[in-house]
């Protein structure tokens, strides 16, 4: 049996945002290319030729990260400055990092974006339990802050996210058009956070699809069922969450992962600070 979670460093420099996607109406289904060994969203990039699969990992603080022997192989690239991450024990690690003139996923092309070196140690580091005798493999990563200018649609019961300019054109789409919750979306702590009403108390959760598990950052425990978990008033269910101490720079409540995101569609519009929550199904427009 494979069991294993990814959960992100987080680095602190500041830096300016990718250059803004244009503000003309856009919708562009981007088909996931699979999940690795611990069930994280993978994603295919397109860069100087290459066609590249990386992790979907909202917990990573950062726009691109990939790894050393591929970061070597791109010809235009420029070195910025040497950073320092945190591991989910509070470990420090320094990583390179550097600016290139574009990417894309799909039809969609993201430029003066910066790119991380993914440090083995950093992988290892997050590696919470793992049942196979082979190490798993090391990918890239595509952070939260790459889609700051944008709107993203995760919906990984149908393998897909959806890139739009508003929630409106989203749905005249057929997505979204019955009833969904909608919740604040929390960014003064460069984390992509909601908050919500447990049977447990108030949690203040992140948004990762990096994390296979939900967790919660308390003394390890057995794995609790948490009876009733609302947002913004509405029940989402039980859910189930992994009892997991982390030692972040900054206090976490909770982390939903995957776990989470494989039960309810989730569309962000980081722009304007807002999550729509709903049921995941099979078959969204008629």
């Amino acid at each position: 049996m494979l069991v294993g979670i990814s959960v992100a460093g987080v680095w602190s420099w500041r830096r300016t945002k990718s250059t803004p996607i244009p503000t003309a109406t856009y919708y562009t289904r981007v088909p996931l290319s699979g999940f690795s060994e611990t069930q994280i969203p993978l994603l295919s990039i397109h860069i100087e030729g290459q066609t590249i699969p990386v992790k979907l990992d909202l917990g990573f603080r950062g726009d691109l990260s990939l790894p050393e022997e591929l970061i070597s192989s791109l010809k235009h690239k420029r070195f910025l400055k040497t950073i320092s991450m945190t591991g989910i024990r509070g470990k420090l690690y320094k990583d390179s990092l550097y600016q290139i003139p574009k990417f894309s996923i799909a039809n969609i092309a993201f430029k003066q974006t910066t790119l991380q070196k993914e440090s083995p140690d950093l992988f290892q580091d997050s590696i919470l339990a793992w049942a196979e005798e082979s190490p798993p493999k090391i990918y890239g990563r595509i952070g939260w802050e790459l889609f700051y200018h944008t709107t993203l649609f995760l919906d990984l019961q149908n393998e897909e996210i959806i890139l739009s300019d508003s929630f409106a054109t989203l749905q005249q789409h057929g997505y979204f058009t019955g009833p969904c919750t909608r919740a604040p979306l929390i960014l003064n702590r460069r984390l992509p956070e909601i908050d919500a009403e447990t049977s447990q108390g108030p949690l203040r959760c992140l948004l990762d699809t990096g994390s296979t598990w939900n967790i919660l950052n308390v003394p390890a425990g057995p794995s609790l069922e948490i009876p009733s978990f609302k947002i913004a008033g509405q029940e989402c269910g039980a859910q189930t969450f992994r009892q997991i101490p982390l030692q972040f720079p900054i206090p976490i409540d909770a982390i939903l992962g995957t776990d989470f995101f494989f039960q309810f569609a989730v569309f962000i519009d980081f722009a304007n600070k807002q999550t729509y929550f709903a049921p995941s199904k099979k078959h969204w427009r008629s």
